[in-house]
Formats: C-alpha cells, structure tokens, sequence
C-alpha cells in the first residue's frame, strides 16, 4: 500500500501549525488538585484502573487476520478493515460480535450493522468534516471538502483532488484541521477533565478513506463522528498528532514481523505491561496511570455497514446531527444545582467533612441541609444557622484540600471547566434557599449567589454564641481594621464580623416572604448607587460600626420573623420583642445609601448643626422668595400690557394657612436673634479693655 520511492511523502504537520500545548508529559503536576487523593478516594481510583486495564488484551497476527476477515464478511471495506484491529482494544471481543453481528436503528429508517467496542483513541482519525465548523464553512473560514460515499457505499470518501503535489494536499489538510482542533479548545468544556482522566463514555465511529492525491495510494480507518472533542483532547495530552495517525494508518501489516513492529502495536504492547502491573496489584507510576486513562474510549458504537441506500455521509451526518443538534429535554437550572447540591452534601456527609458545632452531629447537619424549613418549623435552629453552615462547609478558598473536595464532588454531575467559576457559590445558594417557597424564590438564589462570591465569606467556623456577644467582637476587630489601614495595611474582616455579615446576608436576601429582598443583584440601566452588586453592598456595610449594628439588627429581626428595622446612626441594634411600626421599617434604598454613604471628618458639635441648619433655612428662604415672586406675577393677560398681576386685582386667599406658620418661624427666629445680640452685647461689655500705652 505504500507509494514508490519517488513519490512516497510522509504525513507530517507543517511546524507552524503543531501543538503549542507541550503537553506531551504523561506524569501529572504534584499541584494538580487530582493528584492528591485522600485515602478513601483511593478505592474508587484503584477500581476504575483496574476496569481499564481489563479493557486491554493482546493482539495476535491470527486474531488481526480473523478481525479482517470477518469484518470484510460483514460488509465492510477490504481497506477499512485491514486496520480495524490495530484500534480495538480486546480482539477477541471484537471477533465474537463479529461473529454475532447485530442490527441497529441508528436514525429515523435507518438500520445499519453495529459493533459496541472498546477502542484506542491514539489510531482513530480526527474527522475532516465536522458539523461544529458548518457555521464558518458558508462564512468563507473554512474549506476543508465534505465526505462523499464510496461508490460501494461501503465506507465515507475523502478525497484531495485539486492540488498538483500531496505535500500541498496535506498541508492545506493540517492547516484546515488546526481551525477545527482550536474551535474545540474554545467551545469544549470538558477538555481539562478528558486531559487527566480518560475518556469515560464512548462515541461512534465511521469507515472513512482518505486521498491526498489521484496517483498515490490512499489510507482508510475510522473517524470520529460525534466524539472528535473527546479524541482530541486525548490525542494532544498524549503527545499524538493527526499526521502520526495517518501515517501508522498508511502502513498496514501484512505479517507477523510487521505487526510487531507497527507503533500501534508498540503502543498497545506498552499499555499491557502497565496493566499487568495494574491487575496483578503491582505498583506504577503517576504518568503510567494517566496513560492507562488516556488510552482507550469505552463502548464506542462503530457503524460497520449500512442498510439503505441512503449514501453513507449523509447516513453520518443525520446520525451526528440527532447527537448533537437535536439535544434532549432540559432541566430546569434550579433542578441542574439542586442536583449538584445533592452530590455534594452526600459526598461531604460521606467523608465527614461538614463544619458545624461541637454539639451538632454530621448526621444533623445532613438532615437540616436536606430539609431546613422543617428544622427551622420544629426550633431546632434559625434560618441563618442553617445558612452558615452551608456556607463554612461549601465556601473554602479555591486549590484548598476541602475545596477540592467539593470539586471532585461537582464533577460526578456534570460541573467542568468553566462552569466551576461561580460552582461553589451556586450551590450554596441554592441549598440556603431550600427553606424557601414562592415565585419569588429565582431572584432570592440569584441574589444570594452574588452576595456569596465575597471572599471574605469563605474559610469560616460556624460561631454559635449571641449575636450580641458576636457583635461586640466584631467591634473591636473593626477598630483593629482601622488601626490596620491607618498604618497603610489592608484591613481584613475578622472572624466575628464574617459572622454577622454571613448571619446577616441570609435574613437581607431571604427574609419573610411577603417582602422583597433587602439585598438584592443590581439590575441592567439601574441610577446612581443601584448598581453596586449584593456583595459589595454587604461588604461595605461590614465596614463600617453603622453599618455592623444594621447587619445585626437583620439578624435580631429576622430570627422572630420581623421585618427589619433601621438603626439610626448613633444607635445600637436590639433584640426587640415587638415587631416594628411602619416607619421604622428598613427599606432598599434606605440600607443602600448606608452601605455607600461615605464617612468623613465632621464637627457634630450643636453650633456646627446650627450652622449647618441656617444654610439650609437660607436655601429655603430663596425658595419661598422666588415662589412668592412668581405668584406676584400671575395673570391672565400678557404681562406686558396687564395693570395689575392675579393677586393684586384679587388678593390671595391662603388656602393652606401658610401665613400663620411663616409668622411663627419668623417669630422664633427674631426671638434667637434678640437673644443673640444680647449675649453678645453683655461679652462685649465683660470684655477687659486692650487700650493701648
């Protein structure tokens, strides 16, 4: 199969379009968090090792002769079929369901003969056509050809006709793929967790040839239909290109010798020694046991031949088109993170690894996660203790021994790569608002969630003493805080004000039912000060003694199901009995302006208020001034040529019985005035005489 001498150009990817990834080191990083497995994750490691080095048997040139023979049998292209044992991982599998071949229907009135196998992800074809890139394909960015039939229809036909030269061919064909590997990097989220470990559910694949030119032979094997991310991914860690696939793929065996000399072969030869060590309870090394995840696709549904006379690409593209584009029914978000949430508390539970109070069990805090607004009803606990716990054992600093825990935990539903960013907060709020009910429960998650990405709120103990004694700490730490900055440092919330903030965040967001959240995310186009987030709010309001006495005074409230009150500046929170009249009421705007209300220098002192108090009088004298001036105007003729204005024709009624209460003020304040001269005339005449000698 191979070409003449002459002609006899090897699959080689141009330089610039290589892998940039340098990920071709098998041994991962020590500070990769999957890298450090506890004890007990050790078990469930070991078994799965132990499930794919089972996967992997050895391949005899008796075997590869009878997986071609029967494979040819069973409708398959001759070309095809000489390397399709070179990619099953267990031949003998592959020779009893060849043996036993099945029909399936593998799209709407199509049947097609099947195998289920394990296969190596290192001898599968990247395909050429992908239905990702059909958007940039009729913008103009991308042209590589599509797949045709073979005219037995026995196979998909690609074809490079067009170029004079094969080197051409191929290095428009790299070229053409690159844009597809980086549209896979970039959409993919799943790319990290494939990367470290393995490809855990298979994909399906069809026979492909390929030609790079009309005179030289060309090569077949199998492409990735609906799994080229998952092939990809495995395939670059691995260090193994698209060019080194078609080239093994090129030179098929046709002896013994040449079958143990094939790199395929090597490669499988390779893995079986690291198996044998895995299966015989021996040891092996970290990179040994990334290679073993990486090497095989579990399961994958390789489409033999077809049924119908249907061709076969667009057999493949309907197939791919009901995998990928006709996607099943979806869940509700709030299904998506309270199954997630499930996971986690399930996981932590297992480990124990909840953080709660001496005096509470792990098994207690599992049913108040699972079911708060019954512990809550039945006075086990208040609403922000069940929330506190959420948070110290959900919330840790990202890379952090319990914190990969949770991620380990988020991974067996579904959370990876760029859903991590906000996972931890999600999920938290989700389990704290399971106490809740209503409509109105959406915004109240989504509120929280934003309170919750405050950093200051991971890495916490749950503190089960009084708000009040909590809150005095908290004082003090905030004098602490300013003597800190003072000093030029960074201030750092302490343990207690996290607390409150924490306890007091529960009762803003998620307070009585009836009532809009207190605290809630900022909406798109809002005016000045609506903008700052739920978080940032909540920090500033730690910030700051007004701001800690309103935290706690949510806390006091919202624990005997008030509404709560606002706390003037100058006052201290208390634990009232009685529920708050009307216009002690705490309202957004009013908690708002609290939290970004700048402190600053201030006289307090009464002279100051006075002073202060006397420019407002002015600023309200002008407004009188210029009302009264405009009503001397009035008149229902052209000012120009009236004689007189409304009210000097008429006279002014004063409906409002304003002229009594000016005649009042004025009063009052013409008695301050005498008073004033007074004092002063007396300072005048007690002064000491300065004469001069």
């Amino acid at each position: 199969m191979n070409p003449s001498s002459e002609k006899d150009v090897r699959f080689q990817e141009p330089d610039g379009l290589r892998s940039k990834t340098g990920d071709t080191d098998v041994t991962p990083s020590k500070s990769h968090p999957d890298s450090e497995l506890a004890t007990s994750d050790r078990s469930g490691a070991d078994a799965e090792l132990r499930v794919r080095a089972s996967q992997i048997a050895r391949l005899t040139y008796k075997q590869y002769e009878t997986i071609r023979d029967l494979s040819i049998e069973a409708g398959m292209a001759a070309e095809v079929a000489a390397t399709t044992a070179l990619l099953v991982a267990d031949p003998q599998d592959a020779i009893a369901q060849l043996k036993r071949r099945r029909q399936e229907v593998i799209a709407p009135d199509v049947t097609a003969t099947v195998l289920d196998l394990d296969v190596f992800t290192a001898a599968l074809v990247r395909a050429p056509e992908n239905l990702r890139m059909g958007g940039r394909r009729y913008e103009g960015d991308f042209a590589m050809p599509k797949y045709t039939a073979t005219k037995d229809n026995k196979s998909l036909s690609f074809t490079l006709d067009t170029f004079e030269h094969a080197a051409d061919a191929m290095d428009f064909y790299f070229a053409e793929l690159a844009k597809t590997d980086h549209e896979v990097r970039e959409t993919n989220t799943y790319g990290a967790d494939i990367r470290q470990h393995g490809i855990r559910q298979g994909g399906i694949l069809f026979p492909l040839k390929l030609k790079f030119s009309v005179t030289e032979p060309g090569l077949a094997g199998w492409e990735t239909a609906d799994c080229y991310g998952r092939v990809y991914f495995t395939q670059d860690a691995e260090g193994v290109t698209a060019a080194e696939v078609l080239e093994w793929l090129r030179n098929v065996p046709t002896d013994g010798r040449e079958l143990s000399s094939h790199p395929l072969q090597k490669r499988r030869n390779a893995l079986l020694a690291i198996a044998g060590k895995v299966l015989s309870g021996g040891a092996i090394t970290e990179g040994e046991e990334i290679r073993l995840r990486r090497a095989v696709m579990p399961r994958t549904r390789m489409i033999v031949s077809v049924s119908v006379s249907t061709p076969m690409d667009e057999v493949r593209r309907r197939v791919v088109s009901l995998q990928h584009l006709d996607r099943p029914t979806p869940f509700s978000t709030v299904t998506d993170w309270q199954t997630r949430a499930e996971a986690v508390l399930a996981w932590l539970d297992e480990k124990g690894l909840f953080v709660h109070p001496p005096d509470v069990t792990s098994a207690t805090v599992k049913r108040w996660l699972d079911a708060p607004a019954e512990a809550v009803a039945k006075g086990e606990c208040h609403g922000d203790d069940i929330a506190m716990i959420a948070i110290a054992s959900l919330l840790h600093s990202p890379d952090t021994k319990l914190d990969r825990q949770i991620g380990k935990a988020l991974r067996t539903r579904g959370v990876i790569g760029v859903q991590r960013t906000n996972a931890r907060s999600e999920v938290t709020a989700h389990v704290i608002c399971r106490e809740l009910r209503g409509g109105s429960s959406d915004s109240v998650r989504s509120s929280l969630e934003r309170v919750l990405r405050w950093t200051a709120l991971r890495d916490q103990e749950v503190d089960m003493r009084p708000i009040s004694v909590l809150l005095k700490q908290a004082e003090d730490e905030l004098q602490q805080e300013a003597e800190a900055r003072s000093r030029g440092r960074k201030p750092v919330p302490g343990p207690a004000t996290r607390q409150i903030a924490a306890r007091a965040a529960y009762h803003l967001v998620c307070g009585p039912a009836d009532k809009h959240p207190l605290l809630r995310r900022s909406s798109h186009g809002s005016g000045k000060g609506e903008g700052t987030e739920s978080g940032q709010v909540l920090q500033k309001l730690a910030a700051t003694l007004p701001g800690l006495q309103q935290l706690a005074q949510a806390i006091f409230d919202g624990r005997r199901g008030f509404p709560v009150r606002s706390v003037e500046t100058g006052t201290a929170a208390e634990d009232r009995v009685d529920a708050p009249r009307e216009g002690e009421v705490l309202s957004e705007e009013k908690l708002r302006k609290l939290a970004l209300e700048k402190p600053g220098i201030a006289d307090r002192t009464a002279a100051q208020q006075v002073a202060d108090d006397s420019k407002e009088l002015s600023e309200l004298t002008d407004q009188v001034t210029a009302v009264v001036e405009k009503m001397g105007k009035r008149t229902d003729d052209d000012i120009a040529t009236a004689a007189l204005s409304y009210v000097e024709d008429r006279g002014w009624a004063d409906p409002e019985n304003t002229i009594p209460v000016l005649k009042k003020a004025l009063e009052r304040l013409g008695y301050w005035h005498e008073v004033y001269r007074v004092v002063n005339r007396q300072r005048r005449t007690d002064a000491p005489a300065t004469g001069e000698a």
